[in-house]
């Protein structure tokens, strides 16, 4: 039997680097020994969360591109609104100091460029998606 490899087992070397990035960052490890009043600017502790949060984004993205919608963006759209909800939910459960803000976001949406790239999105079509910040304004 052959075993299927998923786009988030494709990108895993990346997926890891910036979720270990993510980590270290969150933790100040690199900075104490040049900062000795560095505060932390995010929590690590609901990272496991987002990563899988990203890689469930993942999946349902290549499984959309699978089904093969007329336009990619129309169908992918929702799945990212989705996860950026997510990932808003997730912040306000981390209180004063969020888990994802505009910076780790565009880590994640530099990968998330790759996959849809792999999965035969076209650049017009990747720029089709909304952004991250378009999450909460939906809601209001």
């Amino acid at each position: 039997m052959t075993v299927t490899e998923t786009l988030a087992d494709r990108l895993r070397p990346r997926i890891d680097e910036t979720f270990q990035f993510l980590t270290e960052f969150a933790s100040g490890s690199y900075v104490h020994g040049e900062d000795d009043s560095w505060d932390p600017t995010m929590d690590a502790s609901l990272l496991p969360q987002v990563r899988a949060a990203f890689e469930r984004l993942l999946g349902e993205l290549e499984r959309a591109a699978g089904a093969g919608p007329a336009d990619p963006a129309d169908a992918s759209g929702a799945l990212v609104l989705e996860f950026y909800r997510e990932i808003d939910g997730l912040n306000e459960q981390a209180g004063a100091i969020p888990v994802v803000e505009d910076e780790e976001m565009a880590d994640l949406l530099d990968i998330l460029k790759e996959a849809l790239a792999e999965v035969g999105f076209g650049a017009v079509d990747v720029d089709k998606l909304p952004q991250w910040h378009e999450a909460g304004e939906e809601d209001s």
